[in-house]
């Protein structure tokens, strides 16, 4: 599916979104599905494609595919809680950590880590400060995966190497975890120091 996702997960994705992007039909139109208004987002999000190409992809307008898009992200911030969330439990630790031993090979890994842009128009105040060495104007969010944790908004300019020692997840791998002391390990490029 050209989606990246299983029929049953998109039917999921869609009950979980449907109460939030649901319109109702006019007497001047009848209302984007929502298969459909999912189908778009998910379509948008995950090519990366223009809201003009993706509008065309799904024979709607550009601005109905901006607003499809829109509020299909705030239907999914809004019970990100749910699916999304930094282990702070020492069981919850360990089965990471063990989850890199046993399928990966990698001893007390408990994440890996990358930083990526998110290409915006120049903001009105301190664009400088989002101008990033890729030579656009983006914004930073850093993610862990497999233990998730996110820090995003980070203006362009700044590197992967400050947005990490900015974030909770720096002061949460250096510190104590419910009377727990962190020793553990994140996998990541040359941006991220070697820390001991």
């Amino acid at each position: 599916m050209n989606f990246r996702v299983t029929r049953g997960t998109f039917d999921y994705i869609c009950g979980l979104s449907g109460r939030d992007i649901q319109r109702q039909n006019t007497r001047f139109r009848r209302a984007v599905s929502i298969p459909k208004r999912v189908a778009l987002a998910l379509w948008r999000l995950g090519l990366g494609n223009t809201y003009r190409t993706t509008a065309t992809t799904f024979g709607s307008g550009k601005a109905t595919a901006v607003e499809i898009c829109h509020y299909f992200c705030e239907a999914i911030i809004r019970v990100k809680e749910e699916f999304i969330e930094f282990p702070t439990q020492e069981d919850d630790i360990k089965e990471s950590v063990k989850n890199f031993e046993e399928n990966l090979d990698f001893p007390q890994v408990m994440g890996v880590i990358d930083g990526t842009h998110a290409e915006i128009k120049a903001p009105l105040n301190n664009p400088e400060d989002y101008f990033s060495r890729k030579q656009k104007y983006s914004v930073v969010t850093q993610a862990v995966v497999d233990s998730v944790d996110f820090s995003t908004g980070w203006s362009g300019s700044i590197h992967d190497a400050r947005v990490f020692c900015l974030s909770r997840l720096y002061r949460v791998q250096n510190g104590v975890i419910n009377g727990w002391n962190v020793k553990l390990q994140f996998l990541g490029d040359p941006s991220y120091p070697l820390q001991y």
